[in-house]
């Protein structure tokens, strides 16, 4: 199975951007988060923390494998490279877990910290200091490259305003696509 990995803080836009891609690709898109919740309970909390890190990626793993075995072709999953837990603290995914994901690509969305900030507000209702969004942001960056740099698996970061069409052409161009984001 070709798989995809759209990652980003939330409210940076990866979700409008993977149904986006999905139309052009003719390929189903998933969240994270939607296939944990199928494959049990999620360990996610209504303010976008996470109570059980490990075992939420315990059922994202179980429910990818399910796709696999259904013999999906291509899969476009927008999830995040690190997590905010119930203490506040962000928490790098595994390493282990993207290896067991084996995306063909990872793209990181990037977007500007005060409309991450705006939309947080106006889709959850919650505020966030531009603080902590900022500091999110970079973290999310950082193990999004030591990921790529460290599976050898192609990184390409986009803004929050790039199109699906130029995010498909990336990623059918693997000459387009390189490790690591300087």
């Amino acid at each position: 199975m070709r798989l995809y990995f759209v990652g980003g803080i939330h409210g940076s836009g990866k979700t409008t951007l993977c149904r986006n891609l999905a139309a052009k690709l003719r390929a189903p898109h998933h969240s994270a988060g939607e296939l944990i919740r199928l494959g049990g309970e999620s360990q996610e909390v209504r303010d976008k923390t996470v109570r059980d890190v490990k075992k939420n990626q315990t059922l994202l793993l179980s429910a990818l494998n399910d796709l696999r075995n259904a013999g999906t072709a291509t899969v476009i999953l927008d999830g995040h490279y690190t997590v905010v837990d119930s203490t506040g603290a962000i928490c790098p995914v595994e390493i282990e877990v993207f290896h067991a994901l084996n995306p063909s690509s990872l793209v990181l969305v990037d977007s500007e910290p005060e409309l991450v900030v705006k939309r947080l507000r106006e889709r959850d209702n919650r505020d966030y200091s531009l603080t902590f969004v900022e500091h999110h942001a970079r973290e999310e960056k950082a193990h999004a490259e030591t990921i790529s740099r460290t599976l050898q698996i192609p990184l390409l970061l986009l803004s929050a305003y790039a199109t699906a069409d130029a995010l498909a052409s990336q990623l059918v161009s693997p000459n387009a696509i390189h490790y690591g984001v300087s």
